[in-house]
């Protein structure tokens, strides 16, 4: 075995020349003409994505608070109708306590006594005034007043 290999001389061969890096004309010239076009469609779908989402939490906050309300509404009625139940047993409590007879009964033993009817008197109001105003009200300005003058 031997450790030596042959060698042949062979001429050098010039180096491959590289093709000059691209310029910005190259460069879009490379570009597909369609990208921008997906770009912009991208751009719309992404709009509308977002638009459709904006409203979509629009409408779920507008129902939210809907529901809400309608919620206090039936509370309030609820509250509403017990008190007018309530309103309607005190009425029956009030109308029960203030008839004649009962007050003719229960007057003696609060201290109540009977008036005769010649010691009751009446009054009677007129539909006319208290007091007449001493002098009549003017509803001029003060320029006006100076101007007539």
């Amino acid at each position: 075995m031997s450790l030596a290999q042959r060698v042949e001389w062979q001429e050098p061969t010039p180096p491959e020349t590289a093709p000059p890096p691209p310029s910005m004309a190259t460069r879009r010239r490379w570009r597909p003409a369609v990208a921008r076009q997906d770009l912009v469609a991208l751009a719309v779908i992404g709009l509308l994505v977002s638009g459709c989402g904006g409203m979509g939490v629009l409408y779920l906050t507008a129902f939210a608070r809907l529901t809400a309300q309608g919620a206090r509404l039936v509370d309030l009625d609820s509250r509403a109708g017990a008190v007018g139940s309530s309103n309607v047993v005190l009425l029956g409590e009030v109308t029960k306590l203030t008839r004649r007879d009962r007050v003719e009964r229960e007057g003696p033993r609060l201290g109540l006594v009977a008036l005769p009817p010649a010691d009751t008197h009446r009054l009677r109001l007129s539909a006319a005034p208290v007091a007449a105003p001493t002098r009549p009200v003017s509803h001029t300005t003060r320029f006006e007043r100076a101007v007539a003058d």
